[in-house]
């Protein structure tokens, strides 16, 4: 379980002090996604980033399964980025001179422990068959996006926090790709949070949640 207290960060505007976001309350259950909406620039990959530990904060703190995540030794972070959360960037940042099994085989080997789906498997779902062996310069941005969730679903962590993951894929990936995150949350316990500007996407989501003057707000059209 992904609990947020209180989770508050400033921001320099010209000369005077202000809150990017302030007083940030959130709880996601195990098996559970969650859409992050807001307008562009309003801090909702700040705020993803904010969460794990990547960027500091002012007030607060997020945990998972009782592991501080926030205002933490970059050692620590390491860790966590290892064992409790997983990333998915708007770009996938795969290992150069890695084939895109070799990445996601990297991720699943990494941390120590061994998650139930294995990459193999979660390349195959996820139709990356005949590109597996294939160098990420090599491949579509598509093929390397979708080798890039494919590595977050096969850590041991419990939180996966994505940040608009189906921006660089078609139609029918983008479905496969929600599919498996979803799948990843029913039979893990892994819970998503994921932000984007898509409302076909953010419906896939139990809950959707709307980042908008500082405060996070649950929208009225999220799933009972």
């Amino acid at each position: 379980m992904l609990i947020v207290e209180g989770l508050s960060k400033k921001t320099i505007a010209s000369t005077d002090e202000s809150w990017l976001f302030k007083d940030v309350n959130l709880t996601v259950s195990a098996g559970e996604m969650v859409a992050i909406m807001g307008k562009s620039g309003v801090g909702k990959t700040t705020l993803l980033n904010s969460l794990c530990g990547l960027l500091p904060i002012n007030d607060g703190k997020c945990t998972v399964d009782g592991v501080q995540l926030t205002n933490v030794g970059k050692r620590r972070v390491r860790q966590n980025l290892r064992e409790s959360v997983s990333l998915v960037f708007q770009s996938p940042h795969l290992v150069p001179g890695f084939t895109l099994l070799q990445n996601v085989q990297l991720a699943w080997s990494i941390s120590g422990k061994r998650s139930p789906f294995p990459p193999h498997e979660v390349l195959d779902r996820l139709d990356i068959e005949d590109e597996r062996n294939q160098l990420p310069e090599s491949v579509s941005g598509g093929q390397a996006q979708r080798t890039a969730i494919a590595r977050s679903l096969v850590t041991p962590a419990k939180v996966i926090l994505a940040d608009e993951p189906t921006a660089a894929l078609d139609g029918g990936n983008v479905g496969k790709a929600l599919s498996e995150l979803r799948k990843a949350c029913a039979e893990s316990g892994k819970c998503v949070v994921l932000v984007t500007h898509d409302f076909a996407i953010a419906s896939h989501c139990e809950r959707v949640l709307h980042l908008e003057g500082g405060k996070l707000r649950e929208s009225s059209s999220s799933r009972n």
